[in-house]
């Protein structure tokens, strides 16, 4: 009995392990079994379950720790492990496992600042070594594997463009032995092809190849030239002369057959009574062959349908100017130039009692004057033929053909029927202020015209 408590009082000392602690426990187990009221037994109890409860929770948070660091989680690691740590400072375990994950964690912390300083310098294998190095401590360690995707990624990049560059430089080479054997096509097309963007893929050190490729494309497009202003020359020596007579008149007869086919055309169109059709074809006939007299007529003729008669003109003056001893010409602008008058308006009503009467003055039956009277609108002007001066006698004449003649002492009542004139005549005359002597009469006239 006294041999397993001083066993189970030598196995709770700080740090114990899961498995000494329960060790512990099947001692206590035994010494309970042979005397349960032992008095050391209680306090053992009390102190082995304190004990096993600390245990319990160190040991799952480790290994929380453990699959956190497995998982590439370095730094939820180091943390779990140090707050177990802290819990129980006296457990050994856990203060190896914070030691652990804690330089672990630097080594890795390190290893990412290496890598990305190299990356910075595009030192590309420096970079890849410390990611190399850090993985040694944790292979799935989240930004060390973040940048060896990067380093993957600038390598294919790296790749494409010494690619690029590869292949500018086989096509600056190859230009230049073309240039060589005075292949001036095939070794333009491929200088201009290596020269292409030439920023993007040639190193410094390409400088010279550059230089060289650039004189080379120079010279090939002088030759180049050359060879195409001897191959134009040589054209014009051999091509045979001719005679610029006969090539106007080739040019001409070309452009009547043009210009007749078209004039066909319009001709077609306004037999259908489509003249306004027949306008755009006859003018561009005539743009072609200006001496067309008749199709300037039938251009005068498919205005003259459309009711454009000032667009006729025009035309048919230049018909009748081309040809001017033809009849139709002439009668065309002859009816055009009466159709473009304006219509004379017609003249104002005429007044039926207009025009100049002649008749006779009397008194006591007998006529004593001869006298002219001339009615325009509503005046009238008698005239009588024995005064010697012929003193015009003016009055107004009523729409009913009744009028009032005043002249000195005498007054004209008279009226006109048809072409009939009556009326009378008094005359007031006063001798050395004494009352005046009237005299009255009549007259009678018609009308002469």
């Amino acid at each position: 009995m006294n041999a397993l408590v001083h066993d189970i009082e030598a196995t709770l000392k700080p740090g114990a392990t899961k498995a000494e602690l329960d060790g512990a426990q099947n001692k206590f187990d035994q010494a309970s079994a042979i005397n349960p009221k032992a008095k050391p037994l209680a306090d053992l109890k009390k102190r082995l379950d304190a004990a096993r409860g600390g245990s319990i929770d160190v040991s799952k948070a480790l290994a929380d720790a453990a699959q956190a660091w497995n998982s590439g989680d370095a730094a939820s690691a180091a943390k779990i492990a140090g707050d177990a740590a802290k819990t129980s400072p006296a457990n050994v375990e856990a203060q190896l496992q914070k030691k652990r994950y804690d330089e672990g964690l630097a080594a890795l912390e390190a290893s990412v600042r290496t890598a990305r300083d190299a990356l910075n310098r595009k030192d590309l294998n420096a970079a890849a070594a410390a990611v190399a190095a850090g993985q040694k401590t944790l292979a799935n360690y989240k930004p060390l594997q973040e940048i060896s995707q990067l380093i993957a990624s600038r390598r294919e990049a790296e790749q494409r463009t010494r690619a690029e560059r590869q292949r500018q430089l086989d096509l600056l080479q190859a230009g230049s032995q073309s240039c060589d054997q005075k292949r001036w096509k095939d070794c333009k097309d491929k200088l201009e092809a290596g020269l292409a963007d030439p920023g993007k893929a040639f190193l410094p050190s390409d400088a010279a190849a550059i230089d060289k490729a650039k004189g080379l494309l120079s010279r090939a497009n002088s030759e180049l030239e050359a060879i195409q202003k001897a191959a134009a020359n040589a054209n014009k020596q051999n091509m045979p002369s001719v005679d610029p007579k006969k090539q106007a008149e080739a040019d001409q007869k070309a452009r009547e057959q043009k210009c007749r086919a078209i004039a066909a055309e319009g001709i077609k169109k306004q037999s259908a009574r489509d003249h306004a059709g027949a306008i755009p074809l006859y003018k561009q006939a005539i743009d072609l062959c200006p001496k067309l007299c008749p199709i300037m007529n039938n251009l005068g003729v498919a205005y003259e349908n459309v009711g454009d008669k000032a667009g006729a003109k025009p035309w048919f003056a230049a018909a009748l100017k081309c040809e001017p001893t033809n009849e139709l010409y002439k009668k065309n602008v002859a009816v055009n130039q009466a159709n473009l008058k304006p219509p004379t308006p017609p003249p104002p009503p005429a007044n039926s009692l207009d025009g100049v009467y002649e008749g006779w003055a009397d008194r006591d039956g007998k006529r004593t004057s001869r006298y002219v009277a001339t009615v325009t609108g509503s005046r009238i002007v008698m005239i009588a033929q024995s005064d010697a001066k012929k003193e015009p006698r003016v009055g107004v004449i009523r729409p009913n053909g009744e009028f009032v003649i005043q002249f000195r002492s005498m007054t004209y009542n008279g009226r006109i029927v048809g072409t009939q004139v009556t009326g009378t005549w008094t005359l007031r005359l006063s001798l050395f202020g004494g009352p005046p002597t009237i005299y009255t009469g009549g007259f009678t006239g018609s009308k002469v015209k």
